[in-house]
């Protein structure tokens, strides 16, 4: 069993028992003469649909000012945290098998075969394996040398922009920032880009300092986690980056 399964077996052994603990107090709560439905109630009613509710929410706000944050939350950004290793990891493993001066022909060569991958594939796991590899292959061939990634963030092509977020996850400079979020909160619509722009603009913070960011920034990624399904990757990632710059 691999450890995704593992994960997903543990979590669901872990809600049935937290949700039967929480039903036998309430029951407990109850079974006293004249005892009314009371604000203790409506707390543990609470705990009891919160392992039901990790994938709706991700904090609940109790009686009393206290809150309970979902692990959901931590999931999501400690496997997204790996991903971007691992992106990391790969950035100039091409070594010298492309010459310098070759090296950004090459690459948008790929993106024009992620663009094709976009076109003619299905979406699914399969088609997000092969634009996987497709990226894998353009951090080999990174950094370059003289590319300025704001040109491909304004590229009304999907493949150019990929190239601008992987850029900036091989060498996140920071004065990139501002654009890469006009371009993530405004001009990019492809969830697979929005994936590889967080990453890059998190390696930027992560680099950088949150300062990097100005307060209009932040107001923009609030706005976009605002309007995203509660609850999904993206939503959740967007909802810690704003923590963490807030």
């Amino acid at each position: 069993m691999n450890d995704t399964a593992e994960n997903d077996r543990w979590t669901l052994y872990t809600s049935v028992c937290v949700t039967a603990v929480a039903v036998a107090a309430i029951v407990a709560h109850l079974v006293w003469p004249n005892l009314k439905i009371d604000i203790v109630t409506v707390a543990l009613l609470a705990v009891a649909c919160l392992p039901w509710l990790r994938g709706i929410v991700s904090s609940v706000d109790l009686p009393g000012g206290a809150s309970i944050k979902l692990a959901v939350r931590q999931r999501v950004v400690v496997r997204d945290q790996q991903e971007t290793l691992d992106a990391v990891r790969a950035v100039a493993t091409a070594g010298r098998a492309v010459p310098s001066d070759e090296k950004l022909a090459r690459i948008y060569e790929l993106a024009g075969e992620y663009e094709g991958i976009r076109t003619a594939m299905p979406s699914g796991h399969r088609r997000t394996q092969s634009m996987g590899q497709v990226a894998r292959k353009i951090l080999s061939l990174m950094p370059l040398e003289n590319y300025d990634a704001d040109g491909d963030l304004l590229n009304p092509k999907a493949g150019h922009r990929l190239v601008a977020y992987l850029s900036l996850v091989a060498d996140p400079e920071a004065s990139h920032a501002e654009e890469l979020i006009k371009t993530l909160t405004e001009r990019e619509g492809i969830p697979y880009n929005q994936n590889w722009a967080l990453r890059a603009l998190s390696r930027i913070v992560d680099v950088g300092g949150s300062d990097r960011v100005s307060s209009r920034g932040v107001a923009q990624l609030r706005g976009m986690r605002d309007g995203l399904r509660q609850g999904s990757d993206r939503q959740l990632l967007l909802a810690d980056l704003v923590d963490r710059l807030s």
